[in-house]
């Protein structure tokens, strides 16, 4: 239902990811630098959304991952 151009920029369709080694070397940086940190937790992100016509949206949890929601 999403119109590219209206909904989002079809040139930022991309998803930010970083691997466990990136995070370390960052955190080791932030510690030897005295770099501020922030946590930002994004389990639910999409949970608290406002949504057009309030529609319902039904989420399914991914195969495997059954015991992190229990």
């Amino acid at each position: 239902m999403q119109v590219p151009g209206e909904h989002f920029k079809s040139d930022c369709i991309s998803s930010p990811v970083t691997n466990e080694a990136t995070i370390r070397v960052v955190m080791v940086l932030s510690i030897m630098f005295g770099w501020e940190n922030e946590h930002v937790d994004v389990k639910g992100a999409f949970s608290c959304g406002n949504f057009q016509d309030e529609k319902t949206i039904y989420m399914k949890v991914p195969e495997g991952f059954e015991s992190y929601y229990a």
